[in-house]
């Protein structure tokens, strides 16, 4: 009978974990909160795959999908290691011809649009949402990585990862207006409240 090794090894039952090198840092680490929100976007993206295969004409989106979630797989085994540490362990970098890759796909889908000159809402179709859920952990990793870089002695170690994060923002955005748009969709423009008001 094959011998299968076990998922759970009980080394973190009291909230820690091991980073890459072996060094042990509690689970509520700001560099785990970090990587905890990036592999969080990559199941998120995961799940607006999924919905997109049922839809007719999104197959070029799923392959840069794809290619963007392995890339949050490496970024997150680059912050699951001491930065000092990196090339010991010869983990994969994140380049500026990721963000160019995501800018020209954030072009190339801003042609199929009209231009946009009110807010408008999340929603519309299931893959348009899932999109903006994947927009909005988008920004909160972010917002955290930003102040994660903050307290390293070279963050500019992560600046190319920095720029790719806050291009797929962006192109999360403009992704789910298109889904909206190839199936008539209409977007919802965003009203301010009757239950506000502005001094």
């Amino acid at each position: 009978m094959e011998k299968h090794s076990k998922l759970y090894t009980k080394t973190g039952d009291l909230g820690e974990t091991s980073l890459v090198d072996g060094s042990r840092v509690l689970k509520s680490d700001q560099r785990l909160d970090l990587y905890g929100d990036i592999d969080e976007l990559s199941c998120l993206i995961g799940k607006a795959i999924s919905t997109i295969s049922q839809q007719e004409g999104g197959e070029h989106e799923q392959k840069t999908m794809q290619v963007i979630q392995s890339a949050l797989f490496d970024l997150g085994s680059l912050l699951a290691c001491p930065e000092e540490k990196h090339n010991k362990y010869q983990l994969p970098g994140i380049t500026l011809q990721l963000s160019e890759l995501v800018e020209r796909e954030i072009d190339r889908l801003d042609q199929m649009l009209p231009s946009l000159d009110r807010f408008i809402l999340p929603g519309g179709t299931s893959a348009a949402a899932d999109l903006h859920l994947c927009r909005a952990v988008t920004r909160r990793a972010e917002r955290k990585f930003v102040k994660f870089s903050l307290n390293l002695n070279n963050p500019s170690c992560y600046q190319a990862a920095i720029i790719f994060i806050n291009r797929l923002s962006d192109y999360f955005f403009i992704l789910a207006r298109v889904l909206n748009h190839r199936l008539g969709c209409s977007e919802i423009e965003w009203q301010q409240s009757a239950y506000t008001h502005s001094d």
